[in-house]
């Protein structure tokens, strides 16, 4: 069939890697809490990121994939682990 225009079906986004390819994932959050869940089915692989910091989960997966596809990512300036633990 055709794809999706507005590239989300039944709750899932379907968004497209220019080194992947297809990536299908749904996410949500509630004040707390974020989730993400997405996955390339061409090769199996599966990301599943919760947080404690609304907005993170889908910056975790996206670094994921970008990881898997080679590219290089920003490394993190402050560890959040260590910040909360000092509060």
């Amino acid at each position: 069939g055709n794809v999706n225009p507005r590239n989300f079906g039944l709750g899932w986004e379907i968004g497209r890697d220019t080194t992947i390819g297809r990536i299908v994932s749904h996410g949500g959050f509630s004040t707390g809490l974020g989730s993400n869940v997405a996955f390339d089915r061409a090769s199996g692989r599966v990301v599943i990121a919760f947080d404690i910091v609304n907005g993170t989960a889908d910056a975790i997966v996206s670094t994921a994939f970008a990881l898997w596809a080679g590219r290089s990512v920003p490394v993190p300036r402050r560890n959040l682990v260590d910040l909360y633990a000092r509060t």
